[in-house]
């Protein structure tokens, strides 16, 4: 993740961030109620498009806290995910896996680009 989180508020203890959120507006304004300073708004690897690109700018201009872009990769194969994360990377701030098998969750903890391993144990 690259960026200055001072941008919008100033960063104290009492802050929270949620990077895994599968949400809209009205998530978003009970994040800001609620005292948080960011949230990553996700979306599958499939659902990521311009679309979510247009509603994501306009969530950000009129939000109060920081909002990030979230993918997030499912897949069945090491080869698939590098792929994936190969179309996705430049995309987002950040890129999360859905992990349980074994050689997936190696392929994305080896691979520099993937910035969090979400549900490691899945199906096991």
């Amino acid at each position: 993740m690259q960026g200055n989180y001072s941008s919008k508020r100033s960063f104290s203890t009492s802050n929270f961030f949620d990077l895994h959120v599968h949400g809209n507006q009205n998530i978003i304004r009970e994040a800001e109620r609620l005292g948080y300073a960011c949230i990553a708004v996700t979306r599958y690897f499939e659902d990521f498009n311009s679309e979510f690109l247009n509603e994501f700018d306009n969530l950000a201009e009129s939000s109060n806290i920081i909002l990030k872009k979230s993918t997030e990769i499912s897949c069945k194969n090491p080869e698939e995910l590098r792929k994936k994360v190969q179309k996705s990377r430049k995309r987002t701030d950040i890129l999360m896996v859905r992990g349980g098998d074994l050689k997936v969750n190696r392929a994305a903890c080896e691979d520099q680009r993937v910035d969090i391993l979400s549900q490691p144990y899945r199906a096991r």
